[in-house]
């Protein structure tokens, strides 16, 4: 049975109560099943007409695994030493892999936020609709994809090595912040690419580009001198790449401290983005 379309914030609400984890999760769990529906329409979404439906979100990435491992490991045969990985192309194609499981998560969702709202007007106009589950199913739909490329990297990873190491359990826990700044940047950028329809534009060179290229996912962080190491450091998606590795690939934990910091830096973005997006939708109508 479809849930009542309540409105998270059924009055005007200040900015202070607006940065109350607390509010943030009653609202999201106040609408969870329509969190769930939406989720499922947006991955059903993508496959829609097409003959084989939802199984191409398994086949999607299992082509790009496929086409990366040919061409690096065979055809350019690009070498990385990894532990426990006796062929060094293979430990390459291990490595940037893994590395793309927590950029999979951030990249789908955040290119797609832009449109977000702008795509349907109909649901703006509804002033009973609660917008704010749009950028949380399209985050949660983008790691559900990022969770299946999870596991074939795992597969090939048990494939190259014969084993999968422990630390493999403790993936969650790097992706967790990932999953949290992604739907903080998302909520604000549906909300911005109403007022601002070039944003969509700028994205594909900052996300596709920009920090694609500036995080460690194509060469090991020690690759770079070290007078310019900190660059990637300004990457935010430069922290879950490495601590993918190390948990799925090297069998180490995570860099903890680093962790923690990121996790309280991730979850203050998720709690501004929704803010912005509380404060700015009543105005969303009037531009759509």
């Amino acid at each position: 049975m479809t849930p009542p379309l309540v409105t998270l914030s059924s009055s005007p609400a200040s900015w202070p109560t607006l940065f109350s984890p607390a509010r943030l999760a009653r609202d999201l769990w106040r609408q969870r099943e329509l969190i769930r529906q939406f989720t499922v329409r947006e991955l059903a979404a993508r496959s829609k007409g097409t003959l084989l439906g939802i199984a191409w979100e398994v086949l999607k990435p299992l082509a790009t695994i496929l086409v990366f491992t040919f061409v690096f490991s065979i055809v350019l045969r690009v070498r990385w030493q990894a532990a426990g990985i006796e062929s060094e192309t293979a430990g390459f194609v291990v490595m940037m892999l893994c590395a793309m499981i927590p950029f999979n998560i951030f990249s789908q969702a955040v290119l797609a936020a832009p449109t977000l709202v702008l795509a349907r007007p109909n649901l703006v106009k509804k002033v009973v609709f609660p917008l704010e589950v749009l950028g949380v199913s399209a985050t949660l739909a983008s790691l559900v994809t990022a969770l299946i490329f999870a596991l074939l990297v795992l597969v090939l990873l048990l494939i190259t090595t014969g084993r999968i190491p422990p630390t493999a359990a403790l993936l969650p826990l790097t992706l967790a912040p990932v999953v949290m700044l992604t739907l903080g940047v998302t909520w604000f950028l549906a909300s911005l690419g109403v007022f601002l329809r070039d944003i969509g534009q700028l994205l594909n060179v900052v996300v596709s580009n920009i920090l694609f290229f500036s995080a460690p996912i194509f060469y090991p962080i020690d690759a770079v001198p070290e007078h310019l190491r900190f660059i990637p450091y300004l990457n935010p998606l430069t922290y879950p790449v490495l601590d993918a590795r190390r948990v799925l690939v090297l069998g180490e934990p995570p860099d903890w401290p680093v962790l923690v910091a990121f996790t309280v830096a991730c979850a203050a973005v998720m709690q501004a983005g929704y803010a912005w997006f509380v404060k700015s939708k009543r105005g969303l109508a009037d531009v759509i």
